[in-house]
């Protein structure tokens, strides 16, 4: 990933053969293209390649090179040359060599918004970057994805058991996990995990791209009611109490009056629909049940109440 300052250009090159050198074939990896690229405000380029199968193994050295402010074109920048402005950096990459069988996550596709149901759909990309052809019949991949939300981790299960997944990423197959919970009001984190049928001694080669490097994460405003509130006769109720709510993007606020109406020789109730506070047992005509709206659990409020008593 490189963060543009200027408008640029720039290339990598990765010294497969290790060399010294990045002029043989195949060891540009990537150019950004002559248009050039924004400069404000600031752009983030995310650049792929495809390993070659005959690349050496072990710590490889990869170069970035950004040249700014328009200088720069397909054939000006080169492994090692000058330029006005930009900047050469060098990394030094892991090549490792191919396990026989190696399933692997490619992408975790989640929808995007802020505003989720129980019912969402998230597909998951899975390729084989061994170097064997998987046969999903005989050796079935399995994915777990974990959904980590607000209420905790959540796992959903789905299996790709027909075709093949071809050696070196060549080919993918797509799992879909449909009625994925998002409803409630907070943060969701979702990855994955893979396993892969064992049969003829076929053994998952690597499990650190079971998952994606950083979790695909979501955030939904749905705002979710607080723990009821108990209320006796003459109390005084704190700010909020009973009517607070999490998960909203910006609190808003907002006042409610409650009227209970109090019978004097049973426990009485004061109905409002779907909230509900606790009695004290044993204080007949000193207590009663409120209940508050259920419009009003679900806007992002906190309230200030005041109560009415009725009748003695």
């Amino acid at each position: 990933m490189v963060h543009l300052i200027l408008s640029t250009l720039f290339k990598i090159y990765i010294d497969y053969n290790q060399n010294t050198v990045f002029t043989d074939p195949g060891e540009e990896v990537y150019f950004s293209g002559t248009a050039g690229l924004s400069c404000v405000p600031p752009t983030t380029v995310n650049a792929t390649f495809t390993v070659p199968v005959t690349a050496l193994s072990g710590p490889t050295r990869m170069r970035v090179i950004n040249q700014e402010g328009g200088q720069g074109s397909a054939t000006t920048i080169v492994p090692c040359g000058s330029y006005g402005y930009g900047e050469t950096e060098d990394y030094v990459v892991n090549i490792v060599t191919p396990s026989p069988y190696d399933p692997a996550v490619q992408n975790i596709n989640v929808p995007t918004g802020t505003c989720f149901t129980a019912n969402e759909t998230v597909t998951v990309q899975v390729a084989n970057y061994g170097s064997n052809t998987i046969n999903l019949s005989t050796n079935p991949v399995t994915c777990t994805l974990e959904v980590n939300g607000p209420l905790g981790p959540v796992n959903y299960f789905g299996t790709l058991s027909s075709g093949t997944l071809n050696a070196y990423g060549a080919t993918t197959q797509t799992l879909t996990f449909n009625n994925v919970n998002m409803f409630d009001g907070g943060s969701y984190c979702l990855n994955t995990t893979l396993t892969i049928g064992s049969a003829g001694g076929v053994v998952n080669g690597s499990l650190t791209n079971d998952s994606l490097f950083a979790p695909v994460c979501r955030s939904n405003f749905r705002p979710t009611a607080g723990p009821d509130y108990e209320l006796c006769q003459f109390d005084m109720i704190p700010f909020g109490q009973g009517l607070t709510v999490s998960g909203c993007a910006t609190p808003i606020l907002d006042s409610q009056t409650i009227v209970l109406t109090i019978a004097p020789t049973t426990n009485p109730t004061a109905t409002f629909t779907n909230r509900s506070c606790i009695i004290c047992n044993g204080c007949i005509a000193h207590f009663a049940t409120g209940f508050i709206d259920t419009e009003l659990r679900f806007y992002c409020h906190q309230f200030i109440y005041p109560i009415g008593w009725l009748g003695q």
